[in-house]
Protein backbone atom coordinates (compact mmCIF):
# COMPACT_ATOMS: atom_id res chain seq x y z
CA UNK A 1 0.00 0.00 0.00
CA UNK A 2 2.75 2.45 1.02
CA UNK A 3 4.14 1.81 -3.00
CA UNK A 4 0.46 3.20 -4.20
CA UNK A 5 0.57 5.78 -2.09
CA UNK A 6 4.36 6.82 -3.14
CA UNK A 7 3.39 6.76 -6.66
CA UNK A 8 -0.13 8.81 -6.40
CA UNK A 9 1.19 11.70 -8.68
CA UNK A 10 1.82 9.13 -11.26
CA UNK A 11 -1.30 7.33 -12.12
CA UNK A 12 0.40 5.55 -14.81
CA UNK A 13 2.81 4.12 -12.89
CA UNK A 14 0.39 3.41 -10.11
CA UNK A 15 -1.66 1.67 -12.56
CA UNK A 16 1.60 -0.78 -13.81
CA UNK A 17 1.92 -1.12 -9.87
CA UNK A 18 -1.35 -2.64 -9.33
CA UNK A 19 -1.77 -4.92 -12.32
CA UNK A 20 1.59 -6.44 -11.27
CA UNK A 21 -0.22 -6.54 -7.36
CA UNK A 22 -3.21 -8.31 -9.56
CA UNK A 23 -1.40 -10.95 -11.22
CA UNK A 24 -0.66 -12.03 -7.94
CA UNK A 25 -3.86 -12.82 -7.12
CA UNK A 26 -4.01 -15.55 -9.61
CA UNK A 27 -1.25 -17.96 -6.91
CA UNK A 28 -3.78 -16.82 -4.04
CA UNK A 29 -2.67 -13.48 -2.55
CA UNK A 30 -4.91 -10.81 -1.42
CA UNK A 31 -4.88 -7.73 -2.21
CA UNK A 32 -7.08 -5.70 -0.15
CA UNK A 33 -10.94 -3.89 -2.04
CA UNK A 34 -9.26 -0.66 -2.28
CA UNK A 35 -6.05 -1.10 -3.98
CA UNK A 36 -8.88 -3.07 -6.39
CA UNK A 37 -11.15 -0.13 -6.71
CA UNK A 38 -8.47 2.32 -7.73
CA UNK A 39 -7.08 -0.18 -10.04
CA UNK A 40 -10.90 0.50 -11.48
CA UNK A 41 -10.55 3.83 -10.79
CA UNK A 42 -7.40 4.21 -13.02
CA UNK A 43 -9.07 2.15 -15.64
CA UNK A 44 -11.72 4.23 -16.32
CA UNK A 45 -9.55 7.28 -16.49
CA UNK A 46 -6.33 5.85 -18.31
CA UNK A 47 -7.83 3.15 -20.54
CA UNK A 48 -11.57 3.29 -20.27
CA UNK A 49 -12.23 1.35 -23.39
CA UNK A 50 -10.36 -2.13 -21.29
CA UNK A 51 -12.98 -1.48 -18.17
CA UNK A 52 -15.22 -4.21 -19.24
CA UNK A 53 -12.93 -6.62 -19.84
CA UNK A 54 -10.87 -6.39 -16.73
CA UNK A 55 -14.13 -6.79 -14.28
CA UNK A 56 -15.47 -9.77 -16.38
CA UNK A 57 -12.14 -11.29 -15.99
CA UNK A 58 -11.84 -11.10 -12.29
CA UNK A 59 -13.72 -10.75 -8.79
CA UNK A 60 -14.03 -6.27 -7.72
CA UNK A 61 -15.82 -4.88 -5.43
CA UNK A 62 -19.41 -4.47 -6.15
CA UNK A 63 -20.97 -1.67 -4.94
CA UNK A 64 -17.22 0.62 -5.07
CA UNK A 65 -16.75 -0.43 -8.60
CA UNK A 66 -20.20 0.40 -9.48
CA UNK A 67 -20.15 3.71 -7.89
CA UNK A 68 -16.58 4.71 -10.29
CA UNK A 69 -17.97 2.94 -13.32
CA UNK A 70 -21.02 5.32 -13.24
CA UNK A 71 -18.69 8.24 -11.84
CA UNK A 72 -16.38 7.85 -14.86
CA UNK A 73 -19.57 7.15 -17.03
CA UNK A 74 -18.29 3.73 -18.10
CA UNK A 75 -21.89 2.16 -19.33
CA UNK A 76 -20.94 -1.37 -20.54
CA UNK A 77 -19.00 -1.96 -17.30
CA UNK A 78 -21.97 0.23 -15.51
CA UNK A 79 -24.26 -2.89 -16.89
CA UNK A 80 -22.08 -5.61 -16.13
CA UNK A 81 -22.20 -4.52 -12.00
CA UNK A 82 -25.98 -3.94 -12.12
CA UNK A 83 -26.73 -7.33 -13.40
CA UNK A 84 -24.49 -8.63 -10.78
CA UNK A 85 -26.22 -6.35 -8.18
CA UNK A 86 -29.49 -7.93 -9.46
CA UNK A 87 -30.45 -4.78 -11.47
CA UNK A 88 -31.74 -6.66 -14.32
CA UNK A 89 -33.88 -3.79 -15.61
CA UNK A 90 -31.67 -0.56 -15.19
CA UNK A 91 -28.43 -3.02 -17.05
CA UNK A 92 -31.18 -3.67 -20.03
CA UNK A 93 -32.00 -0.13 -19.90
CA UNK A 94 -28.08 0.86 -20.21
CA UNK A 95 -27.47 -1.46 -22.62
CA UNK A 96 -30.15 -1.11 -24.84
CA UNK A 97 -29.06 3.22 -24.38
CA UNK A 98 -25.63 2.27 -25.60
CA UNK A 99 -26.68 0.32 -28.35
CA UNK A 100 -29.12 2.95 -29.82
CA UNK A 101 -26.55 5.60 -29.26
Amino acid sequence: MEAVALLEGSPRLQLNYLKGLLALREIGQNVPDKLLVLHIRLLCQLHPKQVIEEVKKTTYPLDACLKVCREYNIQNATAFFLERAGKLIEALDINLSVKFI
